[in-house]
């Protein structure tokens, strides 16, 4: 989900050999301070899971549960070498109490390689997930999205680790058996994917970027028709040099939203609508005069619209930034319990329209800040560790 969100100047947020048997997770060792969280799922009030990195001597995978009472750290696999281990989860996906998937990398930081989590109802195991970057290249996956407990889909990117080889999107899929590569445009010697949402088994939307020859980045928008995925133009804030989407999130075949950001002067918000024809850009506000972003959407059956991020001012903390869409327009929105400490926001997800909950940080050292909406308003509450 988060993607290349995570190279964003977030106050405190900074925000992978190929697997033999599938393997289970083994006893869970503390983590240190500052353990960020990049994705979150849920399927009720009382199922909702949040994952991330665990620090400490090495980078190790995290998850947490909430129960409908409490967040609780749930063990999962790091099967990467202590020595260098570089396992993260970047995104999480579910479908029901007893199956979910988590995404990620593992392996070294030089050569990681695409890693994936399946939940089965009573723990978590690395599923075999094809790596087409091989040993001395680089696989990654930003993002994860299912429909059902045999359709679901991972996307990111992939280099060879050869001179001039280009880094090209990656797209898995999901269909009950087995996770294979499906091809997928990628229109530059630079593309990528941060985040995936699908709606049907005909109907899916991949986002991330692309450069092309003169090194600018632009907005890349990928579509999945039930056959094959298919590059959808999508229009860029103009002056921008580099444009990232970095989330998805689609109700319907006519009712998708695109954010991220645009490196003009700092940085800007970008949000894109689709209208079933075409991406439109539609106003965000830009409340920092240093720096504003958008790291996560949500579509709750087009009727209640919410996009994340961050904004800061040159001397001043980094705040979250929440946004609602009105119907005609993007209104920010505050946050209750958190005061004016460095803090920003980024995944979401939603167990109704008066049920959300939100991830972040919080104070200079980056501390996991959770956040939920009661249908009035956005709350702190107590989050994981």
């Amino acid at each position: 989900m988060l993607g290349r969100w995570l190279a964003l100047p977030f106050a405190g947020l900074i925000i992978s050999q190929l697997a033999g048997a599938a393997g289970a997770a083994a006893a869970m060792p503390a983590c240190g301070n500052g353990n960020p969280l990049y994705g979150i799922a849920a399927t009720s009030a009382r199922n909702i899971w949040a994952v991330g990195e665990c620090s400490g001597a090495w980078t190790r995978t995290l998850i947490e549960r909430w129960n409908g009472r409490a967040w609780k750290r749930v063990a999962s696999p790091n099967p990467g070498r202590a020595a260098d281990r570089y396992d993260d989860l970047n995104d999480v996906a579910a479908v029901s109490k007893t199956r979910a998937w988590a995404v990620g990398q593992w392996g070294s930081p030089s050569y990681p390689r695409a890693l994936i989590l399946s939940w089965n109802g009573s723990s978590w195991r690395q599923a075999q997930s094809p790596s087409p970057g091989g040993r001395n290249g680089t696989n990654e996956l930003y993002g994860v999205a299912a429909t059902s407990a045999s359709d679901a889909w991972a996307v990111g990117d992939s280099e060879l680790g050869k001179p001039n080889s280009p880094v090209e999107t990656l797209i898995l899929h999901w269909t009950g058996h087995a996770w294979r590569r499906v091809p997928s445009p990628h229109p530059g010697p630079t593309s990528s994917l941060d985040a995936v949402t699908a709606v049907s088994g005909t109907d899916a939307w991949a986002v991330g970027f692309y450069r092309d020859n003169s090194g600018a980045a632009h907005t890349l928008t990928e579509h999945w028709n039930g056959k094959r995925w298919r590059q959808v133009p999508s229009p860029d804030l103009q002056g921008c040099v580099t444009t990232d989407l970095a989330d998805v999130s689609a109700a319907g075949r006519s009712s998708a939203w695109a954010v991220g950001f645009c490196d003009v002067a700092g940085s800007q918000t970008v949000s894109e609508r689709w209208t079933g024809s075409a991406w439109q850009l539609m106003p965000s506000p830009d409340p920092g005069t240093n720096a504003s972003a958008l790291g996560s959407v949500i579509d709750v059956a087009a009727q209640s619209i919410w996009a994340t991020g961050y904004y800061s001012d040159p001397t001043g903390p980094t705040h979250a930034l929440l946004l609602r869409w009105t119907g005609t327009a993007w209104q920010q929105t505050p946050v209750l319990g958190v005061g004016t400490t460095t803090f920003s926001v980024g995944p979401i997800a939603a167990v109704s329209r008066t049920d959300m909950w939100a991830l972040g940080t919080v104070g200079a050292a980056g501390h996991d800040l959770v956040l939920r909406w009661n249908g009035t308003a956005w709350r702190r509450v107590t989050g994981p560790g």
